[in-house]
């Protein structure tokens, strides 16, 4: 049994969960902000180049944001986990060591599968997806691969430094609200072309102002690398790879792309503009998680389950509240919400629905995955990331041909599902509590 905290425990709880509102405050006006931004540019992308020319690109940016994952090689979670370990230490020379080897490691991946696209991207376009149109705009965001690679490398770092308003808007804005200030400036006749193209230059400017901003006070300019033995964090990164693969390849983008093989551009379109509603339920799940997984990595390496258990429970109820309002409006509106992309858009309020209920389940079991992670299970994490991959690749091969955009919805629904309640269990298994705050906890998870 986990002992009971007493009073000097009980204001430290108290303390941490202070500051994990705080914290988590300052996250989630970014995350509003870049959500907004988000949104703003799918508006307008979609008003400006209609459902069909819209799914084009969205597809183009699916497959090269697929390949980017791939190309991290799974060390984003790493990276917050030893970076911020050696930051809390003080070991600016081993933080040195972590980000050079990390970085030219991305940057030979991200530039081998970019020329690779490249060069293939007209046999994609024509022999995979069956949709030519795809082919330019697939090669000119295909130079956005590395870009992206390292744009999501440096929030990482920047998370790893608790700067959590950075690491939230550069990694899901930032190439956005770029490419929104470029649209909105030039005095262009904008198509699907050159969309592509200012999106692929916010890329290249993004990359450059992500690393300016963690090098601003990084103390590893000048400072003497260690002899960091980083056997550890590749492996931990190539342990992790088969969870990116479902959480942020499959889960993401899998229905959108096998929207692009089996079904139209018009389907393809409404489905990611429903998405993109549908993620803005669980907008409070990235801050709370951003700040909150370094600091229960550090309480669990220092033994604190007590500590652990309370502040996972606190992030999952500010999810909810956070969450609630935008769930609701969706369930009393969601044609009349589907419609700020356009008329036409209107016929994917079902879609809508569907994944908004998903997300749910994302908010309401809390940040089970990060704790697995956090804790040093990454087989779990795995186990249950590959439950949800599973789950989608059947979902996609079965319900995608046959309802298109809807069995798009359903397969990442079930997907959803499966990875959060796989993962509660194993946290309930080793941790002995559920983040729900429902469950008290029966034992110590293991050392």
């Amino acid at each position: 049994m986990t002992p009971l905290p007493s009073s000097h425990q009980k204001k430290y709880l108290d303390a941490q969960g202070s500051e994990l509102v705080k914290a988590s405050a300052a996250g989630l006006a970014a995350r509003v902000l870049s959500a907004g931004a988000v949104l703003a540019f799918s508006v307008l992308l979609a008003r400006t180049l209609g459902v069909a020319d819209s799914g084009l690109f969205f597809l183009a940016v699916a497959v090269v944001s697929a390949i980017s994952v791939l190309s991290r090689a799974g060390l984003d979670n790493a990276i917050v986990r030893y970076s911020a370990a050696a930051i809390a230490s003080d070991r600016w020379g081993d933080v040195s060591a972590l980000y050079r080897r990390s970085i030219v490691l991305v940057s030979a991946i991200s530039g081998v599968f970019a020329v690779a696209i490249y060069t293939g991207a007209y046999w994609i376009a024509t022999t995979l997806f069956l949709k030519p149109a795809l082919a330019d705009p697939l090669q000119t965001l295909a130079v956005c691969i590395l870009p992206i690679t390292l744009i999501m490398m440096h929030c990482r770092y920047l998370q790893s430094q608790k700067r959590i308003a950075f690491a939230l808007y550069f990694q899901s804005a930032l190439i956005p609200t770029l490419s929104i200030i470029a649209i909105v400036l030039l005095p262009f006749s904008w198509s699907l072309g050159n969309i592509a193209i200012t999106y692929t230059g916010a890329g290249v400017l993004g990359a450059i102002l992500a690393a300016t901003v963690w090098l601003s006070r990084a103390k590893i300019v000048g400072f003497p690398r260690t002899q960091y033995d980083s056997r550890k964090f590749f492996s931990s990164g190539l342990t992790l790879i088969p969870s990116d693969l479902v959480n942020k390849v499959l889960q993401p983008w899998a229905a959108l792309i096998c929207l692009g093989f089996w079904s139209t551009e018009t389907d393809a379109g409404l489905f990611a503009a429903a998405w993109r509603i549908a993620a803005l339920v669980t907008f409070a799940l990235i801050p709370v998680n951003s700040f909150a997984a370094p600091k229960m990595a550090a309480l669990w390496h220092e033994g604190d389950v007590v500590s652990l258990r309370r502040i996972s429970q606190q992030a999952t109820l500010l999810m909810i509240i956070v969450a609630a309002p935008m769930l609701i409006a969706i369930v009393l509106f969601p044609e009349l919400i589907m419609s700020v992309f356009g008329d036409d858009f209107r016929i994917a309020a079902e879609i809508l629905l569907v994944l908004a209920a998903a997300q749910v389940v994302n908010v309401v079991t809390g940040p089970v995955r990060s704790l697995l992670l956090m804790t040093g299970n990454e087989q779990d994490h795995r186990s249950a990331s590959l439950a949800g991959g599973i789950t989608i690749l059947v979902g996609c091969f079965v319900l995608v041909p046959a309802y298109g955009g809807l069995g798009a919805a359903w397969s990442v629904a079930a997907s959803l599902v499966a990875t959060n309640m796989s993962a509660a269990v194993f946290v309930w298994q080793r941790l002995g509590f559920l983040p729900v705050g429902l469950a008290k906890s029966v034992q110590e998870g293991p050392r």
